[in-house]
């Protein structure tokens, strides 16, 4: 793997993928979820969507700045600049 990926010190090939399709992997994982005890699903669909939300962020970020952080920036700008 990449070693600009965030993500490759991470895996394993013990376990297999769904290659790139994330709808997938999150299929399989919420029916692996769903099959444990009552009182670890939740625990386990915390754990899963904190790294999904992290994933997520980690995606958006390598896009460049948000447009949200860019009228921050020219905001921060102009009233420096005044």
């Amino acid at each position: 793997m990449s070693t600009n990926n965030p993500f490759a010190k991470h895996t394993s090939s013990m376990f297999g993928s769904r290659g790139c399709d994330i709808d997938q992997a999150l299929i399989y994982a919420n029916e692996v979820i769903s099959a444990m005890p009552g009182e670890v699903q939740a625990h386990a669909t915390t754990a899963l969507m904190v790294v999904v939300n992290t994933a997520a962020n980690v995606f958006a970020q390598s896009q460049g700045p948000s447009p949200e952080r860019l009228m921050v920036l020219d905001l921060v700008n102009q009233l420096v600049g005044e």
